[in-house]
């Protein structure tokens, strides 16, 4: 908001204004400033209006996105407060210094939330200097507060590491020594994959730009590698941003299944092909774990085939896509902000609330069926019944009501965790971070 020009305050003491709880600390943004406008059109949701190119005809449809709400995209609370209240603003003061929410000497063992992301942030810079990093296993109480299961515990190492790691990550750790023995599990960094094409691959860039900032480590893998032999033993996630299942099978460029010439050099133009979407296969089957988001969940879709010791295997995962069933049945969403209900007590969705907010362009749109044979699945996330829109737009809301939007799939060994929504949607969605994040530290299958 600085950036912008935007005038910040914070409370200097606790306060109730219409029923609700304010604390000393938060902040406040008055709108009688210069950047008024600015501040009511990213602090409120998005209501797209309604107009028609004619009396009574057709409908103005925004083309891109439609909801930047920077309280609800990053799962934080906020009030509009419609009427002055003199005692109220006599406890509020300008804030200029830069915000420094963590200070201080920290000891180990230290306890990090789960509810943080910077708490992820902290557990990687940790594990990357050696220090030994676990996830509670169980919820604990230290000094009234109470941590949740996946919170991470930071028990040896450097210990002058960890001030700056906690400043860093913006999040304030708890010194665990007093608890005597901590329920955590040691986690150790996964070897991550993270596939990108050569054609403009935004969603990938995104991604990486989000790793980066959180200091978590990965390797770029072009869809043409996967025909190499050894992924296996080199990864033990593979990540698909959001990308055309067309431009990964046969790297080549297009729109609506179809493909298009391009200029670019052949050495550039090489997708997995058939035996590389079986080796990825093979890595899942094997015990490896696929994420993917987006478009890219196409690639699991449909009749799939592995050949083990000769014997060749067809199956099919149990879900499918009917996004494009839907936008034929008027389904039209082209970027906008949606609740998601979470199944709670979860790996996945360690430190998420019941109900998030999560970015949304209408496809895929997951329908799940009876998994066989070597296969489980899980729906983690689904659409509510109603008032599903947070912030934007979308015409015939009611083709998602109880719709799953997340997947955990289990075939063989491995597993594949599937997002119809974009977890990380342009670096700007921290309130769903945490359902990607967890998704890097999911157990082994059993």
């Amino acid at each position: 908001m600085r950036e912008h020009g935007v005038n910040g305050y914070r409370l200097t003491a606790d306060h109730t204004l219409d029923g609700i709880n304010l604390k000393a600390g938060d902040f406040v943004y008055p709108l009688a400033q210069p950047f008024r406008a600015f501040v009511k059109e990213v602090m409120e949701k998005q209501e797209f209006p309604v107009r028609h190119y004619s009396p009574g005809g057709e409908i103005i449809r925004p083309y891109d996105v439609t909801s930047w709400s920077l309280p609800l995209h990053r799962g934080l609370t906020s009030y509009e407060i419609t009427k002055r209240d003199l005692s109220f603003e006599n406890k509020i003061k300008v804030y200029e210094q830069d915000y420094a929410p963590v200070q201080g000497s920290y000891r180990l063992p230290a306890l990090f939330p789960a509810t943080s992301n910077g708490s992820f942030m902290a557990a990687f810079m940790a594990a990357a200097k050696g220090m030994k990093v676990g996830r509670l296993n169980s919820e604990i109480t230290i000094d009234g507060k109470t941590f949740g299961k996946g919170s991470f515990v930071i028990s040896e190492g450097d210990q002058s590491a960890l001030d700056a790691i906690a400043r860093e990550a913006c999040t304030e750790p708890v010194y665990a020594g007093r608890t005597g023995s901590i329920p955590a599990t040691e986690i150790k960094i996964p070897r991550i994959a993270l596939v990108e094409t050569y054609f403009s691959d935004m969603d990938a860039g995104w991604t990486r730009y989000l790793f980066d900032t959180y200091h978590i480590p990965y390797t770029v893998m072009r869809p043409d590698e996967f025909e190499a032999a050894g992924i296996e033993d080199r990864f033990d996630i593979i990540i698909f941003p959001g990308t055309q299942k067309n431009l990964l099978i046969s790297g080549k460029p297009g729109s609506d299944g179809g493909a298009y010439q391009s200029n670019y050099h052949p050495d550039y133009q090489k997708g997995m092909g058939k035996k590389g979407l079986e080796k990825l296969l093979l890595f899942i089957n094997n015990g490896g774990t696929a994420i993917s988001w987006g478009q890219s969940t196409d690639l699991f879709t449909g009749l799939l085939e592995i050949t083990v010791n000769d014997n060749t295997e067809e199956f099919t995962l149990p879900f499918s896509n009917r996004g494009d069933q839907a936008r034929r049945d008027g389904l039209n969403i082209p970027g906008s902000l949606v609740r998601l209900e979470l199944r709670e007590d979860h790996p996945l969705t360690w430190g998420m609330p019941s109900s998030a907010g999560v970015f949304y362009r209408g496809n895929p749109l997951f329908t799940t069926s009876v998994p066989r044979f070597d296969m489980d699945r899980r729906v983690i996330g689904h659409f509510p019944e109603k008032n599903i829109l947070m912030s934007g737009y979308c015409e015939k809301e009611e083709l998602l009501a109880g719709q799953p939007a997340m997947l955990w799939v289990r075939k063989g060994k491995g597993q594949v965790v599937l997002y119809s929504f974009n977890p990380q949607f342009r670096a700007s969605t921290q309130g769903a971070y945490k359902l990607l994040f967890n998704a890097l530290f999911l157990p082994p299958v059993e």
